[in-house]
């Protein structure tokens, strides 16, 4: 059974990290702060890794596998940094995940998944 997401660990460096970007008060400067999961994407973020450590069959859930990752596409962070700066009505603190986090063994059992099914169509077939 998997556990729910615990808002005491991540809360903790979240709350500093906050704390310690309010402390500097700039007089006529919106403040805006992004709360990053998880980056993932083909090209960039944490993906490229895990895939080629799955691939060689050592990828598999951390621990028990029931921890939550809140995760987002690297486009999608692309996309929110790009907001923050162009977008001047934005000010305060925002999530910037996807709307539904996975445990960690459901993210890794489908990296697994795709990386098997990348292995076999690159597999080489003989010919008759």
């Amino acid at each position: 059974m998997a556990t729910t997401p615990s808002p005491k660990f991540a809360g903790i460096g979240k709350k500093a990290y906050e704390r310690a970007s309010e402390s500097v008060a700039v007089p006529g400067m919106r403040r805006v702060t992004l709360r990053i999961g998880f980056v993932l994407g083909c090209e960039g973020g944490a993906l490229p890794v895990l895939a080629r450590l799955t691939k060689l069959f050592l990828g598999g859930p951390a621990g028990n596998g029931r921890q939550y990752i809140s995760w987002i596409h690297l486009a999608d962070v692309v996309r929110a940094f790009s907001a923050a700066v162009a977008n001047e009505a934005m000010s305060g603190t925002y999530n910037t995940v996807a709307p539904k986090p996975v445990t960690n063994a459901e993210f890794m059992r489908e990296l697994a998944s795709h990386a098997a099914s990348a292995l076999e169509s690159a597999r080489p077939r003989r010919r008759r």
